[in-house]
């Protein structure tokens, strides 16, 4: 594997020999094994798809596909080594939500639509995809990039929605929902709303509409 930089939010990430590393974080990959055929990766509980594999000489476009307490939904790296802006095409199937974890932002992409990203030069982008259901339904947060795994406990009825929160760590942030349309809590984009949490003080979220 070749060398290369990247700067993604508050971290750098360094390929190099094998090993990725994010901030403090270090993922050796030749202690994993890889379907090189299939060009899918085993980690832990998702599984990585490359999709340039062999075609770049540094990953481009990386998926894991995840389940949780919140459902199933796939983690998508978007990564440009460039020295130029460039534009990358994110497919889904069907209407779906999109939470870009380093920059707190969301989109919403329509049934038909391929969702175009921008990346600056040397730049990334950590993206969370999931189709959009009539029912309420976990976005993002800022709390863990798997954006969904943090999520030990999720219990809701038509009218009600308890959430439990579960880190190796004290944190605060924020958790972002699709809730029936209500004035009762703070929105941040059509029908998503922002619930702050501290760990500290309580893991869980009861909510009511």
């Amino acid at each position: 594997m070749g060398c290369g930089k990247l700067e993604v939010g508050s971290g750098k990430w360094e390929v190099r020999s094998g090993k990725w590393e994010v901030g403090s974080e270090k993922w050796e990959v030749g202690s994993a094994k890889w379907e090189v055929g299939s060009e899918k990766l085993e980690v832990g509980r998702g599984r990585l798809e490359i999709g340039d594999w062999l075609q770049s000489e540094m990953p481009e476009h990386l998926e894991v596909k995840m389940n949780g307490a919140v459902g199933e939904w796939k983690v998508v790296g978007l990564f440009n080594w460039s020295e130029r802006k460039t534009k990358k095409q994110l497919n889904v199937e069907g209407e779906s939500h999109v939470w870009d974890f380093w920059n707190q932002t969301y989109t919403r992409v329509g049934a038909e639509t391929a969702f175009a990203v921008e990346l600056a030069a040397h730049s990334g982008r950590l993206l969370a995809v999931r189709r959009a259901i009539r029912a309420p339904q976990f976005v993002g947060s800022s709390l863990h990039f798997s954006q969904g795994l943090e999520i030990s406990e999720w219990d809701g009825t038509d009218r009600s929605l308890r959430v439990v929160v579960k880190l190796n760590r004290n944190a605060e942030g924020n958790v972002y929902l699709a809730l029936p349309k209500n004035t009762k809590y703070k929105e941040v984009a059509d029908g998503i709303y922002s619930f702050p949490i501290n760990l500290t003080i309580s893991p869980e979220l009861k909510l009511e509409w």
